[in-house]
């Protein structure tokens, strides 16, 4: 089955009466919920019906998550035990799509009963997001369609993971232009000092700073001979390996190296899944078990046989984190191919996200890298100080293999540092004058959103990229190569919800709600305990926000004129089709 068959709905009674005959409080707090098939699993549902009415055993095979449980659920009692109420229901549970894996999930031993916790706490998510999102959001549209007098904008969406996601991209961007604003008229420079090393050039820079180009000329033209070195400390440096990849890390280092959106990202590792080539790629896991362990050193000596690790590469046991799901291990490749035959099967984009897992899970099972660096501090005639830093490359470790991280280099730099002594004179070649950029602090990108969101407790492994995605086709962001930029429309939302309700835009409520799955998921709390509880702290929210729409929507309106009436209607159009 594609996805979830069925879906939480209010009911049918509710459906039919226009949006301003029910309160949207009712809907928060009391309105009846039905399952309702989704016109698309239409097809799927008959099917279903018509094969489980003469079968005497169903074997649940989705994914092993609460949605997948979930899925599993809405099969086994909505359709199946309908139509046969003898039916036998049981679970395979696995991680991947490999021939071994497969069979021992079958085996009648393996077999084990769907879970209900998981379940629960999957029906605990749909019920309060759309209690949540449906409520506020019809507020704030009603609000806004009244204001301007028509109904042909889009919605004015509020929602429990989606406004926080906003609220992240906003807060950096406003960081970002009184960044621009503290460097507006900043013109500083230094003297940037060439002296010969043997055969070789070192840099030095001057720690004197100039307010003017034409004073660090003069300075410069000054300059004698020659400079005396009077100190050189070395520090040592680790770069540690990397962790295991879990959906998090894998959507934020693909947005990183190979700027893919999330949303594409996860699509793709679902196609390599399906594959059979790489493992179940939603995860929280970053800890290699034992039983996952002696598989991943097959594949590594596979890696190695097929020359993808050079035979001189130190491999040894993983880095591990502290996150398990308890479901599914870290996403790692479970067969080596090519790439060039990922890229000529899935496409190149697949074929990219394939050596990343690759070149990443071999990383994991490598050495540190260990860097020197070297600051080296001089001296003029006249006493004016010069430093010059530099870093080398003591061993290269992962970084060998794992080529998505550049460090700036060069090896030849050992042996000329090497020359370098304290109170020896270095020759000056020449001089360069550097003006000095203020820190200008970027937009955020979509790889740090995605390990914001994680930190904060946003969203899931299988909603975050959902998230990213509604914020942009909402109106609310635009993309600007990886940079995440608000609109005037998102901004004006953000800074109104932020003055006037900051609940809606606190990550910690939501990340308090999600802990509310997972205690359901966890056997700590009931699924009606659940509800019960976090619909009580909505519903403070909910009277705060209605207590100041009008202010809210003065607020926004100023973001929507900014961009013209005539970007919402075509949003809107866009949407219907």
């Amino acid at each position: 089955v594609k996805g979830h068959l069925f879906t939480s709905e209010f009911s049918k009674a509710i459906h039919e009466k226009r949006w301003r005959e029910v309160d949207p409080k009712y809907l928060l707090t009391k309105a009846p919920l039905v399952k309702v098939i989704r016109p698309e699993s239409r097809e799927v549902v008959k099917v279903l019906k018509k094969e489980c009415k003469r079968a005497d055993v169903l074997i649940i095979a989705t994914d092993f998550d609460r949605e997948g449980e979930n899925i599993g659920m809405q099969v086994a009692d909505l359709i199946a035990k309908k139509v046969n109420h003898r039916i036998i229901v049981k679970r395979a549970r696995f991680s991947s799509l490999t021939k071994e894996e497969i069979k021992k999930a079958f085996k009648e031993e393996n077999l084990v009963d769907l879970d209900k916790n998981k379940i629960d706490a999957s029906e605990t998510r749909q019920e309060l997001d759309l209690r949540y999102g449906v409520a506020f959001t019809r507020l704030a549209t009603l609000k806004l369609h009244e204001k301007f007098k028509t109904a042909r904008l889009p919605l004015l969406s509020i929602g429990p993971c989606q406004t926080p996601t906003l609220a992240l991209v906003v807060r950096r961007y406003l960081e970002h232009l009184k960044s621009k604003e503290r460097a507006r008229g900043f013109r500083k420079f230094r003297v940037k000092v060439i002296c010969k090393v043997n055969s070789g050039e070192v840099k030095f820079l001057s720690e004197k700073v100039f307010l003017s180009k034409e004073e660090a000329i003069n300075f410069a033209k000054g300059l004698g001979r020659e400079i005396i070195i009077e100190d050189i400390k070395e520090n040592e440096k680790k770069i540690s390996r990397p962790l295991p990849l879990n959906t998090n890390r894998l959507a934020s280092l693909a947005a990183k190296y190979l700027g893919f959106e999330s949303y594409k990202t996860l699509k793709l590792a679902e196609k390599l899944y399906l594959e059979g080539l790489i493992s179940y790629p939603r995860t929280e896991t970053e800890i290699f078990k034992r039983e996952t362990l002696k598989a991943a050193w097959r594949i590594l000596e596979e890696m190695r046989r097929n020359r993808f690790i050079p035979g001189d590469y130190e491999l040894q046991n993983p880095r591990q984190g502290k996150r398990d799901d308890h479901a599914h291990p870290p996403i790692h490749p479970k067969k080596w191919i090519s790439f060039s035959k990922i890229k000529r099967k899935l496409g190149v984009n697949a074929a990219k996200l394939y050596e990343l897992i690759c070149r990443h899970f071999v990383a994991n099972f490598s050495s540190d890298a260990i860097l020197k660096e070297f600051v080296i501090k001089a001296r003029d005639n006249e006493g004016n100080k010069y430093v010059a830093k530099t870093t080398i490359i003591e061993k290269e470790g992962f970084l060998r293999i794992y080529r998505y991280e550049r460090v700036k280099s060069i090896r030849e730099k050992k042996a000329l540092i090497g020359r370098i002594k304290i109170a020896s004179k270095l020759p000056i070649l020449r001089y360069e004058i550097i003006e000095e950029k203020p820190r200008i602090i970027p937009p955020i990108t979509e790889s740090e959103l995605i390990k914001l969101m994680d930190k904060l407790g946003i969203g899931t492994d299988a909603t975050f990229a959902e998230h990213i995605r509604k914020i942009i086709e909402r109106g609310y962001v635009t993309r600007h190569g990886n940079k995440l930029i608000p609109t005037p429309y998102g901004i004006a939302i953000i800074k109104a919800l932020e003055e006037l309700v900051p609940e809606i835009v606190n990550p910690k409520i939501r990340a308090k709600i999600e802990a509310y799955f997972k205690a359901v998921e966890e056997g700590k709390m009931t699924r009606k305990e659940a509800v019960r509880d976090a619909i009580q702290k909505f519903t403070v929210i909910y009277n705060s926000f209605k207590t100041s729409i009008g202010s809210f929507i003065d607020r926004v309106v100023s973001g929507m004129k900014t961009m013209g009436l005539d970007f919402f209607r075509k949003l809107k159009r866009r949407k219907s089709r």
